[in-house]
C-alpha cells in the first residue's frame, strides 16, 4: 500500500511541476516594459523600508552612544576640544537628494580659538553610520550639505 501512495504523489507532484506557463509572445513590448519598472521600483522601495527601519532600530537602541560620539568628533573637529559647547542637537534620519534615508546628527556648537577668542556658533553634521564630522564652513563642501536645513 505504501509504494502506491508513493507514486501517486510522485505522477501528482509531477504534473505540478509540468504546467506551461502564458507564453511571452501574450505580452506587449510596452506592457513588459511598464512591469519591469513597476518591479524595480517596488524592489528600490523596499530597499529604502528595509533601511529607514534599520536606522530607526539603530536610533532607538542607540541614541545616546551616536550622540556621545558625535560630540566627540565635532569637538575633535575644532581648534580647543576642550572649549566646546553645544548649543543644540538633533539626531534623526533624514533624506539625501536622491531620497536615501541617512541617520544624522546636526545642530550648532561654540568654541574658543587657541587666543582665548570666541568662535561663534558654527553650524555642524555628523553621520551616524559613516563616523564622519563636518563642521563650519566644511559642511557646505560636504555631499550632504542639505541635510540639516
Amino acid at each position: 500500500m505504501r509504494p502506491v501512495l508513493i507514486g501517486a504523489l510522485m505522477v501528482s507532484l509531477a504534473g505540478c511541476a509540468c504546467q506551461q506557463q502564458l507564453p511571452h509572445s501574450s505580452f506587449s513590448k510596452a506592457e513588459k516594459t511598464v512591469a519591469k519598472k513597476e518591479i524595480r521600483s517596488h524592489r528600490r522601495k523596499s530597499i529604502r523600508h528595509a533601511h529607514a527601519a534599520k536606522i530607526r532600530a539603530s536610533s532607538s537602541d542607540s541614541s545616546e552612544a551616536a550622540i556621545k560620539k558625535a560630540k566627540a568628533k565635532v569637538a575633535a573637529k575644532m581648534e580647543l576640544p576642550a572649549s566646546v559647547e553645544f548649543v543644540d542637537m538633533k539626531r534623526a534620519a533624514r533624506k539625501t537628494s536622491t531620497g536615501d534615508s541617512i541617520d544624522t546628527v546636526c545642530g550648532h556648537v561654540r568654541g574658543k580659538n587657541k587666543a582665548g577668542g570666541e568662535t561663534g556658533e558654527r553650524p555642524f553634521l555628523y553621520l551616524v553610520h559613516e563616523d564622519e564630522a563636518y563642521v563650519g564652513v566644511y559642511i557646505l563642501t560636504s555631499p550632504y550639505r542639505d541635510l540639516c536645513n
